[in-house]
């Protein structure tokens, strides 16, 4: 391990340049219209770093993007990181006052900024910005040398609502982000000739990690007009890896034209929460491997994973350690992580606090369990657990039950007050639209066979139309829907 932990120190730069020599006409980038070979994509990400460092941009200056995924924002990702740039890319999807927020959370220098959303930003707008064409329009022949000052630069900063529920900004270095694409492709190889689609959001680690582990294996980045995930795309681009989220997985199983469906398909990965295990049994019947997994932004994304050829049951858990990974399980039930992959810490007030204790170990607030044979069974987290008449409730438990339920797309529960019993859970439910009709009782009546009376909800409520714009569902911002609700009558 201690001869391993060096191999990060020849950087990006000399691995992107050897690339772009090695193998200058293999793809790094597929759009919609276009393929962009290494060679090219190696010439353009010193092109965009030239015009960074016009723009007073380099070491020790922090970068924010707002941009929706395209391959222009990861040529710039790139090139920031090229030129040591601690970048922030942010949701597209921010309100204004949220992107305020961040920007000063990070304390941004500037901000690059996609055409289409720089029309959203008010007239009063104080930090330096460019639009994203704007910098990919005028191009010359790069002079901008590849060389680090520092052998492990910080490069990004992601934001996680964390236990807290307020964002913060999760500060990496390039050996974060190395170790974690190294470890993840010792499980699940992604070389020359793979193409791995780019289905979550470059905002998110799932989503950033893709870029990492595309230029350690060499295998390309396939950009759609969209995030949506189907038989079509799968085909035209000859996909072989898919990371998924469980909505995704079970969008994309629904437009399986039938049981014979065949792929190029090499790898789905599945994590983000729980997955229904009717969802992993589908999935498993299209034969390519499917993979669970557990990962955090603090982490630099996947922590556990299973194994190919894992079982169904395996499958039901979310693997176990990756290489460069540490995980233990406190007397308390809580997930313990480390290892050369953790984050650097909290970016806040221009300083990084890294919140581990005296052992090194960092506390994810998640419960989980080993299962007989080393595979990590990830439970809930520890602050949402709440009290109702005495009794705890670990809202996941009852979600992953509402999701066998039939035609249940998705499932949240949270607490709300009541004057006897403190707070009684409530959930609310996304039905595919060929569900069966399920009122209350029926749907309290199809739980006792899993859960005892006092962890059934007293109330079912529609997914709301409009929610937190995050990849993951907010919490808090349910319950306040469902608060609201309980008080109009609902």
């Amino acid at each position: 391990m201690k001869g391993a932990l060096k191999l990060h120190l020849s950087g990006m730069v000399p691995m992107l340049q050897q690339r772009a020599r090695q193998m200058p006409e293999a793809p790094a980038l597929v759009t919609p219209d276009r393929i962009i070979s290494f060679a090219e994509y190696e010439r353009m990400i010193r092109e965009i770093a030239d015009r960074l460092q016009e723009m007073d941009l380099g070491p020790g200056k922090r970068l924010a993007i707002w941009c929706r995924n395209r391959w222009e924002l990861v040529v710039l990702l790139m090139a920031c990181w090229y030129r040591e740039i601690l970048t922030a890319p942010l949701n597209p999807k921010l309100p204004i006052e949220n992107l305020r927020m961040h920007l000063a959370t990070v304390q941004a220098h500037a901000l690059i900024v996609e055409a289409e959303l720089a029309s959203a930003l008010p007239p009063d707008w104080t930090i330096p910005l460019m639009e994203l064409e704007s910098l990919f329009a005028s191009r010359k022949q790069p002079i901008v040398e590849g060389a680090w000052h520092h052998p492990d630069p910080e490069l990004t900063l992601i934001f996680t609502s964390g236990t807290t529920g307020e964002p913060r900004a999760a500060c990496h270095t390039w050996a974060n982000h190395y170790y974690n694409a190294r470890g993840a492709n010792q499980n699940i190889p992604f070389k020359v000739g793979d193409r791995w689609l780019l289905s979550l959001p470059l905002f998110h680690v799932g989503g950033l990690a893709i870029i990492f582990r595309a230029l350690l294996g060499g295998g390309a980045i396939v950009i759609p007009e969209n995030r949506a995930i189907t038989p079509e795309i799968i085909e035209r681009h000859q996909i072989t890896h898919l990371s998924v989220v469980a909505t995704q997985l079970q969008r994309f199983l629904q437009e399986i034209p039938g049981p014979g469906y065949r792929s190029s398909l090499k790898c789905i990965l599945t994590g983000g929460g729980p997955i229904p295990p009717h969802l992993i049994q589908q999935a498993l019947d299209l034969r390519p491997p499917l993979f669970t997994t557990y990962g955090s932004t603090e982490m630099g994304s996947q922590i556990t994973t299973t194994r190919p050829g894992d079982t169904l049951q395996q499958l039901l858990t979310a693997g176990k350690p990756l290489p460069y990974r540490e995980v233990h399980i406190a007397a308390d039930g809580e997930i313990l992580v480390k290892g050369p992959t953790l984050f650097k810490g909290y970016w806040k007030e221009g300083q990084l606090d890294r919140p581990v204790d005296e052992l090194g170990w960092f506390h994810t607030g998640d419960i989980g369990r080993w299962t007989i044979d080393g595979y990590l069974k990830v439970v809930g987290r520890k602050d949402n657990m709440f009290i109702s008449g005495g009794e705890n409730i670990q809202p996941e438990e009852i979600e992953a039950m509402l999701l066998r339920l039939p035609g249940v797309k998705q499932a949240l529960v949270v607490p709300v007050p009541h004057a006897e019993y403190g707070q009684r859970p409530v959930a609310f439910l996304e039905m595919n639209e060929d569900a069966p009709e399920l009122d209350a009782d029926r749907m309290r009546q199809l739980l006792r066979a899993f859960l005892p009376g006092f962890k059934i909800p007293d109330h079912f409520f529609p997914w709301p139309e409009k929610t937190e714009y995050m990849i993951k569902p907010n919490r808090k911002v349910f319950q306040k829907i469902a608060e609201e609700r309980l008080a109009e009558g609902d």
